[in-house]
């Protein structure tokens, strides 16, 4: 992201803005629609100062740490097999 454009809110939040609106990190600020950029804007502003006010950044919906994603824990497993074989 061109630090020209935006800047100071870090790699975490930045990563994550981008990837939770579909934005390729490589995409060229104007080619994002306003309307894109009006939400990207509207989510960074509540991400932080949701991490403002926990004092810790966390990017996930608390939704999200209910139930982990499907197939998650079989790579987990798997992982932990893998690493025991080695």
């Amino acid at each position: 992201m061109d630090q020209s454009v935006i800047s100071g809110v870090g790699n975490i939040y930045r990563a994550e803005l981008l990837f939770r609106h579909r934005i390729h990190p490589t995409t060229a600020g104007q080619q994002v629609s306003i309307r894109k950029l009006q939400c990207l804007w509207s989510d960074a502003v509540a991400l932080l100062a949701d991490g403002k006010r926990r004092g810790v950044v966390i990017t996930t919906d608390e939704g999200q740490f209910r139930e982990p994603p499907s197939g998650w824990t079989k790579l987990a497993e798997r992982a932990s097999n893998d690493e025991a074989d080695s």
